[in-house]
């Protein structure tokens, strides 16, 4: 039996480099305009964010195979496969069978980093209106800070803060076992927002050689009423107080999903952060588009995407045909979408036609 183990083990990791499973869903889509069938090339869990995001309830499991990489193309080109949209996670290795054929490019996350100064004394109103919010939520539960290098508290972080998120989301989140997130806390803090004393949310977080780096947060028993109260903006504030007192200029506010209607990508967003790509990738998203225009703008509309392109990251929404795209509504729409990462939007419409901004 050990031997058996040893040898999957040993053999495994070459699999994963040439195969992969495949999963066609169908489901109703979350804006409630039709339904979807997606098939997802996915050896890891990011196709579980595209689920979550994309369809209003649990999707139907139609099929599952095991997908040969390199023959992905000549299974898209099948008309026997019947799906919409394909999702390939696929290594980094086979990124020259797929960049030039994929409808678009992407990555599992992006990063996004913040200038501390420009979340702090900037003027923009999503950044001065996000400040406000904090502050008056604040101010109204009477929310304090508690700064800790204590191992105790880190018990308490992992135990009642990080590990609830991962039962309630699953595989949908991040996971870190307790030594590791006890590696990054002997470099770093753990800085606690309190209500009544007792600590509602937290971020463990540590600098090296002047980047300040938010590693992961958590919210008490993963109890959606502590948001209402301001507990995730508290800790961005206090964090970032904590930062420049310290001689920071920068925070890594880490990973996020590459969708522009994603929560917590939002959140940053409306701080001021930059977004970048996902330096420690290691495996290219390609988008299939197998459908109608049609289909496809619907399917957008649910799931806004940060791509790449060869003008660097690029939004891509949806927009329906009669409504025209003014002056006045791209302005609308830099101020929506604006990001110092992001180059520009393309706009998908039904009838096929995609315009781009410039943001």
């Amino acid at each position: 039996m050990n031997l058996i183990s040893t040898l999957k083990g040993w053999l495994y990791p070459t699999y994963r480099k040439y195969f992969s499973r495949a999963y066609l869903y169908e489901g109703a889509l979350k804006s409630g305009n039709g339904s979807a069938k997606c098939l997802f090339v996915d050896n890891d869990k990011f196709y579980l964010q595209v689920l979550h995001a994309l369809f209003i309830e649990s999707p139907t499991l139609v099929r599952t195979f095991r997908c040969w990489i390199p023959g992905l193309k000549r299974l898209l080109n099948s008309p026997r496969l019947d799906a919409d949209i394909c999702f390939a996670n696929v290594p980094l290795r086979h990124a020259r069978l797929f960049h030039d054929s994929a409808t678009y490019i992407m990555q599992t996350r992006v990063n996004q980093k913040l200038d501390i100064e420009t979340a702090l004394e900037s003027n923009s109103r999503y950044i001065v209106q996000r400040k406000e919010v904090s502050r008056k939520k604040i101010k109204k539960f009477g929310l304090t800070q508690r700064i800790s290098h204590n191992s105790e508290d880190l018990a308490f972080f992992y135990h009642r803060m990080s590990q609830p998120l991962i039962r309630k989301f699953g595989d949908a989140v991040m996971r870190d076992s307790y030594d590791e997130l006890k590696s990054v806390f002997e470099k770093g803090v753990l800085i606690f927002v309190l209500y009544n004393g007792e600590p509602i949310s937290g971020v463990l977080c540590y600098e090296d050689k002047g980047l300040f780096t938010a590693y992961r947060s958590g919210l008490l028993d993963g109890d959606p009423s502590y948001l209402k109260m301001g507990a995730t903006s508290a800790f961005y504030f206090y964090f970032l107080e904590y930062a420049r007192e310290h001689g920071c200029q920068t925070v890594d506010l880490m990973q996020s999903l590459p969708f522009l209607n994603d929560g917590v990508y939002r959140h940053k967003q409306h701080w001021g952060a930059k977004t970048g790509a996902f330096e420690g990738a290691t495996s290219w998203v390609y988008l299939f588009n197998r459908s109608s225009s049609e289909t496809f703008a619907r399917f957008i509309e649910n799931i806004p995407l940060i791509v790449h392109t060869k003008n660097g990251l690029e939004g891509v929404i949806s927009l329906a045909d009669d409504i025209e795209l003014t002056t006045e509504l791209e302005q609308k729409l830099s101020s929506q979408y604006g990001d110092p990462g992001i180059y520009g939007l393309q706009i998908v419409r039904s009838n096929g036609i995609v315009e781009q901004i410039i943001l």
